[in-house]
């Protein structure tokens, strides 16, 4: 592996911090916004968040602020974090690892396309016939 992917790798896995942590911010200032013009009762807990409370918190805000940008920019850093995680898994070479344990646990990348063979049958040895199975009387 050369310095410049170990570097590019490096600097896209920060980057995938970096826009962990600001989505987090952007985050945590839409609930703040949110929280100002809701009645107490309905206001979001700062903690415990699953996915249909943060679709009630951008439903809400999106209906209190209709020319805000802080839902589309919540939506822009999550995909630069998914690009930017995508670039440094490529980057250290993870899919390339995987194909070449796959290709090596398969015995060759013929059996990777190839459907498994059924208990008691095998390939014809019939000139022209070569898709053609016969099933061998006595292997079940």
């Amino acid at each position: 592996m050369t310095t410049a992917r170990v570097i590019i790798g490096i600097l896209a896995l920060g980057c995938e911090s970096a826009c962990g942590i600001a989505s987090s911010l952007v985050s945590f200032e839409m609930v703040e916004r949110v929280n100002e013009r809701l009645p107490k009762d309905q206001q979001f807990a700062p903690l415990w968040w699953y996915w249909s409370k943060n679709l009630r918190l951008w439903r809400e805000y999106k209906a209190l602020y209709p020319d805000g940008s802080l839902l589309r920019n919540l939506r822009a850093l999550g995909v630069l974090i998914f690009v930017c995680l995508f670039t440094g898994v490529w980057d250290f070479g993870f899919f390339a690892v995987t194909l070449l344990y796959t290709l090596l646990l398969c015995d060759g990348a013929d059996e990777i396309f190839t459907p498994a063979k059924p208990a008691g049958y095998e390939r014809s040895s019939l000139p022209g016939i070569s898709l053609a199975r016969h099933y061998q009387p006595g292997i079940l």
